[in-house]
């Protein structure tokens, strides 16, 4: 990881209560490119309010012209401040952080499932696993059409690919949650398919009950409050299934093996 000013591109609405922000990524030595769930913590320039930084998943990272992207919901005061930025403003990023998605066993089946907030890594990995040649089914679930955000999905697919929109309130695609659709398919079995999946705690809880039933390999990234993010704090710990354990989600995480926590 490396603490780095860097220039905004872009930052613009694509959902209501969401913006996508792109920056530049310098290409410099010592300074890695960001892998698939992986995250960064922002502060907009040489401000310190607020005083303690944001995490945000990496939804993108374009290694030709090393440009990366975030989506994020705006829901703080933090959020707010980076949400009033405009091209060339400095942000001050540290990243990236954290361990990422495992690649997908080969000859495995991939099942993508994004809630909500958790869109950012799912995009990132769904884009990544398409160029592999291993088309994965991606679900993408919100309450209501509105909260889907309104970026380039052609990209992630290939030949083989599925992209299903999931609604709560059944504005766009299935009526259901992605939940309810994953449990749908009749293909889930064990050593044939593996799930990764982000989104709102409930969410998660319910895809892993789904998953240790059947046997299933599932990932899940963990969205957690953040003190510093590098696991100084301890602010972002878990509990893990093991009694008495705790996860830190910065270090350890935040891509775990959902059988290895307590849901």
């Amino acid at each position: 990881m490396k603490q780095f000013l860097s220039s905004v591109r872009e930052n613009i609405a694509v959902a209501d209560g969401y913006n996508l922000l792109t920056f530049d990524w310098p290409p410099h030595v010592g300074i890695k490119n960001p892998l698939p769930g992986q995250f960064i913590t922002i502060r907009n320039g040489y401000s310190t309010d607020p005083l303690l930084r944001r995490p945000f998943a990496v939804s993108a990272f374009h290694a030709d012209s090393h440009v990366c992207e975030i989506v994020y919901q705006i829901r703080g005061s933090g959020t707010r401040a980076l949400s009033a930025c405009s091209k060339g403003d400095k942000i001050d990023i540290i990243g990236p952080l954290g361990n990422g998605f495992p690649a997908p066993r080969p000859g495995r089946r991939v099942y993508l499932v994004a809630g909500g907030i958790g869109f950012g890594p799912i995009y990132f990995l769904a884009h990544s696993i398409a160029k592999t040649g291993n088309p994965p089914v991606i679900l993408i679930g919100a309450r209501t059409k509105a909260l889907i955000p309104d970026v380039s999905y052609d990209r992630l697919l290939h030949k083989g690919d599925a992209l299903v929109f999931c609604t709560d309130d059944g504005s766009k695609g299935f009526h259901g949650t992605v939940v309810d659709k994953l449990e749908s398919f009749e293909n889930l079995k064990p050593g044939e398919c593996e799930i990764y999946a982000c989104g709102p705690r409930g969410m998660l809880a319910g895809i892993a009950k789904l998953t240790e039933a059947a046997d299933i390999t599932c990932w899940v990234s963990m969205e957690q409050v953040m003190g510093c993010g590098v696991g100084a704090c301890m602010g972002c710990a878990i509990r893990a299934r093991e009694p008495g354990k705790y996860l830190r989600v910065c270090t350890e995480g935040p891509v775990f093996n959902a059988k290895d926590l307590a849901w």
